[in-house]
């Protein structure tokens, strides 16, 4: 099977501002099923929601693109790779040995001391053209996966179209 993997390379990086088991297309699987947290299912929901707002399908959160998100933000908050995209076609290849996927995409963030991560994060996507591209791209699946450490947040969004 070919797989057409999309690389994001742009990241996000948001400061405050001075001064001021497995589900698979699925999208009313409970996030219970999978684990997700609270973070996480709130990113999730705002990404829906922004795909809604341009008429497009939700995203179903799946179990094993999970892990591989919540790996690569863990893996990025302790400092085991840089704040990257580095290793996404592991990522991605890892995931097709479970799932049959034709293509993959990947959207990282950095956050500090915002005080509404969720919707800071979303919005830095929608404004930015290529990660707008996989918010907006022929995906079914994802997987969000968040680090946190203090104020300090990791975000990892993986989007997969299953065959």
């Amino acid at each position: 099977m070919k797989r057409r993997a999309t690389l994001l390379l742009a990241t996000l990086f948001l400061l405050p501002a001075l001064g001021c088991e497995e589900v698979k297309g699925d999208d009313t699987a409970s996030y219970d099923d999978i684990g997700m947290t609270e973070l996480e299912q709130a990113v999730h929901d705002a990404v829906n929601d922004y795909r809604a707002s341009v008429g497009l399908a939700a995203l179903a959160p799946d179990a094993t693109i999970l892990e591989q998100a919540r790996g690569h933000s863990d893996n990025m908050m302790s400092g085991a790779v840089a704040f990257s995209h580095d290793g996404f076609e592991e990522r991605a290849d890892a995931i097709a040995e479970v799932i049959p996927i034709q293509s993959a995409g990947e959207n990282v963030a950095y956050l500090f001391g915002m005080p509404d991560p969720v919707t800071a994060a979303v919005q830095g996507w929608v404004d930015s053209e290529g990660h707008r591209a996989n918010l907006e791209g022929d995906f079914n699946l994802t997987g969000l996966g968040a680090a946190e450490v203090g104020t300090e947040i990791y975000l990892t969004q993986i989007f997969a179209l299953s065959l």
